[in-house]
């Protein structure tokens, strides 16, 4: 259970901190007092997707943490283990978005993914809302509902058959790999022999477009590199060139070479520098000489660079890719033209697969409208709990022939049942769809039916309940109340309402409220004492006309609550 909840810099909230108690904790407030920050907050602790704009403004970071205290859990201290985190009899949640959007988790002090964290915070809490009402109305989730309540009934059929689907994907894939059926496959063929054929019409060498790219670059500029070839090698054949000079001073310095060591050693590096100039001069003579401009071979040269892009265009970005492209290719084409007896084989083993599916299936889809009679026993019971005494609640399984599912091209992963939840609220009239007939008073008990038989095996978990009393009011409010109470006798319940007939019931009552200071707005969470507990259901009954009525009903709203709760011990 949640026993301490600390928000800091989240929307309106600079920092507040809430200690719950065990049982029916009720939050009111005025209209824009603050709720949906405490839902947000509590979302935002389970690792839901946010962003910067939460963080309160002119803060750095947005920061939720929640202290738990949990008995001896299997599920979480397997987690744990994994993890590679003490396990104990508290658990802090700690979690900061900071105003670069990035996220830190943290689980009794030590970092963690938002992956590890959600599979942790997912074991104590779980959020009713208005999201939940409207996934009810959604028959696609409808197969999942049901499960849910049989799931020890339908787990085994249901690994068999995602171990199936699993296998069907993989050969349906090898088939896919082999071109498909065989008009598939000569189109594949013919298409990759296509290609083959406009590769090896190029005759690729490798680099060949590097070499390509610097002749034309020379090509190009070639009357730029004759002229400054030209002028260089002139100037070793002018009079008093370098190469003289330095054979000059080569002479002279031969002359003196033997009266000093340096100056022999000097002579001898000049002697170096003529033999690297005379070859300097060599090297340049014949550059000039192969200096020639053709506009017939760079209109080649172009020609060949336009068919090498476009083949790396098509099939690799270097002519190397392009090449390894058409060795795969061949490959292919090979595999392709001799793979008859492989694709009769996988063909084989898909047909195989999909009668062992049908029969798994088939079994399943027994278990389920077997135990589905159970679930609408069971809903039909809290819906007359709940005030609705002519409700009605079918399930509609429908389930495919052999020759209907053999058209299948997939095999859906939950079975082969389509599910439908069916309903009536008022005696005489039909069964239809959930979201053809239901009211939004209606479905928020149909919700809290199904969340509460969803839940019946869950003990010391947080339930939290974020106006599920939509669309209802007055003696159905207190009918909502008590069956809310009730499952706080087995999990600590968090309620948001607007209903004074709901909130009267509560074990700890607390307010939102919404203020103004220093030219700011701030939200607070204050636990109410027993006098301003009735003050402030009082309020919510919102008889101005008449405030003694209100303060009369009020009271008489407690001492029902109260006289409820004794009859629970």
């Amino acid at each position: 259970m949640l026993k301490n909840l600390f928000i800091k810099n989240v929307a309106l909230i600079d920092e507040v901190r809430v200690s719950f108690l065990e049982g029916f904790n009720v939050f009111t407030g005025e209209t824009g007092a603050g709720k949906s920050i405490l839902i947000g907050s509590i979302g935002f602790l389970l690792g839901n997707k946010s962003d910067k704009s939460i963080i309160k403004s002119g803060s750095e970071y947005a920061k939720v943490e929640g202290l738990f205290e949990i008995d001896e859990d299997e599920v979480i201290n397997s987690i744990f283990e994994e993890m590679g985190i003490e396990s104990g009899e508290q658990i802090l949640l700690s979690r900061v978005l900071r105003i670069n959007n990035k996220s830190e988790f943290r689980i009794n002090g030590e970092q963690v993914t938002m992956n590890m964290f959600k599979k942790v915070s997912s074991q104590l809490i779980d959020v009713f809302g208005q999201h939940d009402n409207q996934n009810l109305l959604n028959s696609a989730n409808h197969i999942e509902y049901l499960d849910q309540y049989i799931a020890n009934y339908v787990e085994s059929q249901k690994n068999e058959i995602a171990a199936l689907v699993l296998t069907y994907n993989e050969v349906s894939k090898k088939i896919s790999e082999l071109g498909g059926d065989e008009r598939l496959r000569a189109r594949e063929i013919e298409l990759l022999s296509y290609e083959i054929k406009q590769i090896e019409d190029a005759d690729l060498k490798e680099n060949e477009d590097e070499a390509l790219e610097a002749r034309k670059k020379i090509l190009i500029n070639s009357e730029k590199i004759h002229n400054v070839l030209s002028a260089a090698v002139d100037s070793f054949s002018d009079k008093g060139n370098i190469v003289g000079i330095v054979k000059d001073i080569t002479t002279g310095l031969s002359m003196i070479s033997s009266f000093d060591n340096e100056i022999d050693n000097t002579k001898d590096r000049l002697q170096s520098v003529r033999w690297e100039l005379e070859d300097i001069e060599s090297t340049l003579s014949r550059l000039l000489n192969n200096v020639t401009y053709s506009e017939k071979e760079l209109n080649e040269i172009e020609d060949r660079l336009d068919i090498i892009k476009e083949l790396k265009r098509k099939y690799g970005n270097t002519i190397a890719e392009v090449l390894e492209y058409l060795n795969n290719a061949k490959l292919k084409v090979e595999r392709l033209s001799n793979c008859e007896e492989e694709m009769k084989n996988l063909e084989m083993q898909l047909k195989k697969i999909k009668n062992d599916y049908y029969d798994i299936a088939f079994k399943l889809n027994n278990v389920r409208v077997d135990k589905a009679k159970q679930l609408e026993s069971a809903i039909v019971k809290e819906l007359v709990d709940l005030g609705m005494k002519s409700a009605k609640f079918c399930i509609s399984i429908k389930f495919p022939s052999k020759e209907e599912f053999d058209q299948y091209s997939s095999i859906p992963k939950n079975g082969l049942d389509t599910i439908e939840f069916l309903f009536s609220a008022n005696l005489g009239e039909e069964l239809r769809p959930l979201d053809k007939i239901i009211s939004g008073g209606e479905l928020s008990r149909f919700s809290l039916a199904f969340k509460t038989i969803l839940n019946l095996d869950d003990k010391n978990k947080t339930l939290i309940f974020d106006e599920i009393d939509t669309g209802i009011g007055g003696n159905t409010g207190s009918v909502v109340g008590k069956k809310i109470l009730q499952i706080s006798r087995k999990n600590q319940v968090l309620c948001i309402t607007h209903l004074a007939q709901i909130a009267s019931f509560a074990d700890s009552h607390y307010k939102i409220l919404k203020f103004e200071s220093s030219d700011k707005t701030h939200t607070t969470i204050n636990l109410l004492t027993e006098n301003d507990r009735q003050s402030e259901i009082t309020r919510m009954i919102g008889s101005i006309e008449n405030h003694n009525f209100a303060q009369m009903h009020s009271r008489e709203l407690i001492v029902e609550a109260n006289n409820f709760k004794n009859k629970l011990k």
